[in-house]
């Protein structure tokens, strides 16, 4: 498992994450998995663009996806998308922060 720790800054605030990178052998699971691992492939060939196209799709199918949208978020940057990047990145940040503390609720 490849796991990176993204920081990035949202005007006076640093957010880090611990994020799951898409590789070859990591699946999602349910609705979107070949979209997914297509995007990720894209990204390990440089096609930015095309991968752009898989992760937007990914999550319109999975919209609750922190991973899906961090990976938008890289593939936009790639695509010199910056702004709709720190977009996605967001609502990573933000579907993260949601799953994490439904986590702590059940515990």
């Amino acid at each position: 498992m490849l796991v990176a720790v993204f920081r990035f800054a949202l005007g006076f605030l640093t957010i880090t994450l611990p994020f799951t990178l898409c590789q070859p052998g990591i699946t999602q699971t349910g609705d979107g998995q070949a979209l997914f691992e297509h995007g990720g492939a894209a990204m390990r060939k440089g096609d930015a663009a095309g991968a752009v196209d898989d992760f937007q799709q990914f999550v319109r199918l999975q919209p609750g996806s922190a991973e899906g949208y961090f990976n938008l978020g890289l593939a936009l940057e790639s695509d010199g998308q910056l702004h709709k990047s720190l977009t996605a990145l967001r609502k990573a940040a933000l579907s993260n922060a949601v799953t994490a503390s439904s986590y702590m609720l059940r515990a």
